[in-house]
C-alpha cells in the first residue's frame, strides 16, 4: 500500500522530465534528494538518521541521482539504438575501446545536457552493458549496475 502511495505521489513527479533537470544545480536538486530520503524511511519505518542507500537497495528504487543517469542512460540507448558502436568504417582507439564521441561544447551549461551526458555516461558503463542487444536487458543491466554504486559521488563523478 505505501508503495503504491510513493510511485504514485513522489516517484512520478521525480520521474517526469529528470532528463531535462537532472544536471542541475546542487541547490535545486538537494531539496529532491531529501524529501525522497524521507518518504523511503517512512516506507520501511526506520528513522530519520538511518543510512538510505540500502533502504532505497531493499526496496528496488533508485536514488534521485541514480535515477538521472538511469533515465539517460534510456533515453540515449533508444535514440542511438545501440548500434554508434557498430557503424564506423575505421579502426580507432575510441572504436577499440567501444567509446562514442561526445558532441562539442560552447557554453558551460551544455555539459549538463543529456544530450552531452549520453555518451558521457555511456563511455563509462562496464564493456558487458555496452554490448547489450536488447533494450529491456540493457535496462536491467544498467539498473543493478546503479545498484553496486551506492555512493552518490561516484555517480557525481561520472558526471563531471
Amino acid at each position: 500500500m505505501l508503495n503504491t502511495l510513493y510511485y504514485a505521489l513522489v516517484h512520478s513527479r521525480l520521474v517526469y522530465g529528470i532528463e531535462l533537470f537532472g544536471g542541475a544545480n546542487k541547490s535545486v536538486l538537494h531539496p529532491l534528494e531529501i524529501v525522497q530520503k524521507h518518504y523511503i524511511r517512512l516506507l520501511s519505518y526506520k528513522a530519520r538518521r538511518e543510512p538510505s542507500f540500502p533502504l532505497f537497495k531493499q526496496l528496488n528504487i533508485l536514488p534521485l541521482k541514480h535515477l538521472f543517469v538511469y533515465k539517460v542512460l534510456r533515453v540515449f540507448y533508444i535514440r542511438s539504438g545501440n548500434i554508434g558502436l557498430t557503424r564506423s568504417n575505421y579502426f580507432t582507439r575510441g572504436v577499440a575501446h567501444r567509446l562514442l564521441l561526445r558532441p562539442k561544447v560552447n557554453k558551460t551549461i551544455f555539459r549538463n545536457c543529456f544530450v552531452f551526458l549520453g555518451p558521457k555516461i555511456f563511455n563509462n558503463l562496464p564493456t558487458y552493458i555496452k554490448e547489450c542487444k536488447g533494450f529491456p536487458k540493457f535496462q536491467f543491466k544498467v539498473k543493478n549496475w546503479l545498484f553496486q554504486i551506492p555512493q552518490i559521488s561516484t555517480i557525481i563523478e561520472i558526471l563531471q
